[in-house]
């Protein structure tokens, strides 16, 4: 097989073949929705959630969001639909997810690195201060 025939548009927008490897798009979705819950309830607990929490929002919402996308892809394509069950619909929704994942690494070692030095700091300053 070359690259055309997985590059050819019969075979990205072909709903009819039989799934195969449904099982490992099914776990792989899944993870996805799993590990939006579990990482946001892990930085919940952390002390310096403050400066964390608009990392946590972008994340919980691009895991839950492309979780719950590549799960639908994955019934339509059972199913034979012919838009979202194509073999493109479920790429984009791959490649986005991949894309939104390195915005998601510069954010976190560009923003929330920056706002965890900031609250370190005020929170050092604030134990010395007395309080009233």
């Amino acid at each position: 097989m070359n690259l055309n025939s997985f590059l050819g548009k019969e075979y990205l927008f072909a709903t009819n073949e039989k799934f195969k490897y449904w099982y490992v798009y099914l776990v792989f979705f899944g993870v996805m929705v799993s590990l939006a819950f579990i990482v946001s309830i892990f930085l919940k607990r952390h002390d310096d959630y403050k400066a964390k929490k608009s990392f946590e929002k972008q994340f919980f919402w691009t895991y839950l969001l492309f979780g719950f996308l590549g799960l639908t892809s994955l019934f339509a394509r059972s199913q034979n639909l012919p838009i979202f069950g194509a073999r493109i619909f479920t790429f984009v929704v791959i490649g986005l997810f991949v894309a939104l994942n390195v915005w998601l690494l510069v954010y976190y070692f560009k923003v929330t690195k920056k706002e965890q030095l900031k609250f370190a700091q005020k929170k050092r300053k604030e134990k010395w201060l007395k309080k009233k």
